[in-house]
């Protein structure tokens, strides 16, 4: 008898389990796959030279952290013209990094 309860409840415990999962709510629209490196790498070259308006800005030194880091200011990407790929970056974020590490913008 006491098997048959303790069966019961291992039942309605999985059942549970299944209904809060079934009813967990999923950012459908929140999806982020990732820009391969040299693509955002490629991104943020031409980004600093927009921001600082100096052609080297992407060989400065003090900028090479937002180079390596480049992917971490990816707002998003999609496919662009002739296999090539639009990329949005943070800018507000860039230019907080950019004026940080000394430089104008």
């Amino acid at each position: 008898m006491h098997a048959a309860f303790r069966y019961m409840g291992i039942l309605a415990l999985l059942a549970s389990f299944a209904t809060a999962e079934a009813t967990r709510a999923v950012r459908v629209y929140d999806v982020r796959d990732s820009v391969p490196a040299q693509v955002a790498r490629a991104a943020m070259r031409l980004a600093l030279v927009r921001a600082t308006g100096r052609r080297d800005a992407a060989s400065d030194s003090a900028l090479a952290f937002l180079l390596s880091d480049a992917q971490q200011y990816v707002r998003s990407s999609r496919p662009g013209a002739n296999g090539s790929t639009d990329v949005s970056l943070d800018g507000d974020a860039i230019e907080r990094a950019i004026l940080a590490a000394g430089r104008a913008v």
